[in-house]
């Protein structure tokens, strides 16, 4: 009987919402029990820790619900040629899926649901100024950072996002510098789609207007 050595697993992140596919090898935790994996924002995506010979506890955090969550596994349901789905049960999110490349990037396309379905679902559109607008920009700053044309000044391109009701804040995790982006007005959305970078100001906290984004040529 073949054994699988290794399997994949898609985790997103809890700070920027990037999610990833990892290689995890049945080695990984070694002699000392334990393997991390860390998003490239620097986040800790997954602990997960051995105990005894098969059994594992595979501990994670939700985007959404802000909360770890911890799951008791055995080895065979982490090595294996099916698909394991680690579901959040406060808001049924996905939080992780393991198992064979093909099916795990299956079940990522199947379980997808757009941030602005998932925020109607939960009932946060009362949070947010003007609801709309805010999908919108958080939409257009997740694609832009999706193709590594969000950084700071200081060298870092791994920026995470904080959101307020009327406003998203850009942050780098090195220098701790801020970049402003407002979400209340038709017109603040504009601004944002009509530019095609944007450069955070190393060490310092800025408003990301006209004047601080890259305009397209």
């Amino acid at each position: 009987m073949l054994i699988s050595t290794y399997t994949i697993v898609a985790l997103r992140c809890s700070k920027c919402g990037k999610i990833e596919l990892y290689s995890l090898s049945r080695f990984s935790c070694g002699k000392q029990g334990q393997v991390e994996l860390f998003c490239e924002c620097g986040n800790c995506l997954m602990v997960l820790t051995r105990q005894g010979r098969s059994l594992y506890y595979l501990q994670t955090s939700c985007l959404l619900c802000e909360k770890k969550h911890v799951f008791k596994m055995q080895g065979k349901e982490i090595w294996n040629k099916y698909i394991c789905s680690l579901i959040c049960e406060n808001t049924g999110v996905g939080l992780a899926y393991l198992g064979q490349k093909e099916k795990v990037r299956q079940a990522i396309k199947e379980e997808h649901r757009s941030l602005e379905k998932l925020v109607q679902e939960l009932g946060f559109e009362e949070y947010f100024i003007n609801p709309n607008v805010m999908f919108s920009v958080l939409e257009c700053l997740r694609e832009t950072i999706k193709k590594g044309q969000a950084y700071c000044s200081c060298g870092s391109g791994n920026l995470t996002t904080e959101v307020f009701p009327a406003r998203v804040e850009l942050c780098c995790p090195y220098c701790h510098a801020i970049g402003i982006v407002f979400a209340e007005t038709a017109n603040d959305l504009q601004k944002l789609q009509a530019m095609q970078g944007i450069e955070l100001e190393a060490h310092s906290c800025r408003y990301l207007d006209e004047n601080r984004l890259k305009k397209k040529g």
